[in-house]
């Protein structure tokens, strides 16, 4: 029987993110080139979130979003391990908090450090003497949307897409976009790159 209350990383997206990554790698061993696997990796990361995951952020235009601990979850089974860095110190401008991070994973088909940029911010409140309060829930606020948004840059299953327009969408693995890539590579030759 299916556990209702599963953690976020052993979600059914399609199978188990961590088996379907387990599979991927798996196929280091056997005569698949690194291009197909990195073909299938890159086509995992571009599976939509389940809709249960996703959120509506009221206070900022009804933006969807992937709450932080999902998009920890989520990395934490793709990639293994990851490290999550200040890439500047935090800053306070007009009345928000301002913060920046480099998210590096370690891509488990390419075996390297792969770093990732995000910034987030999150408004200041203050008493009625304009004296600022509840920092200490608003640093890390800010924090988690930088986190949030750096991992966007990983594809559809970390929420690339949710605040796209339709016509913003582009399907690379669609036949129009391999036409696309293939005429491109032939300019490439063309031009000797």
């Amino acid at each position: 029987m299916k556990n209702e209350k599963q953690l976020p990383g052993q979600m059914d997206i399609f199978g188990n993110v961590h088996e379907e990554v387990a599979k991927i790698i798996k196929k280091r061993k056997t005569k698949a080139t690194i291009e197909e696997r990195l073909i299938d990796f890159n086509k995992m990361l571009d599976h939509e979130p389940p809709k249960e995951w996703i959120k509506i952020n009221k206070n900022f235009d009804n933006s969807k979003y992937l709450p932080i601990r999902i998009v920890e979850a989520l990395l934490k089974s793709v990639f293994g391990v990851y490290q999550i860095e200040e890439s500047n110190p935090v800053r306070i401008v007009s009345d928000n908090i301002i913060y920046s991070v480099s998210l590096k994973v370690y891509h488990p088909v390419i075996k390297e450090w792969l770093t990732y940029s995000g910034i987030g911010s999150s408004p200041l409140r203050s008493n009625d003497k304009g004296i600022s309060i509840a920092l200490h829930g608003n640093a890390p606020m800010a924090r988690a949307f930088a986190v949030t948004n750096a991992a966007k840059s990983l594809g559809k299953l970390f929420g690339s897409h949710l605040n796209n327009l339709e016509d913003e969408m582009i399907d690379i693995y669609s036949d129009e976009f391999k036409k696309i890539k293939k005429d491109t590579g032939q300019l490439a030759k063309l031009f000797g790159q």
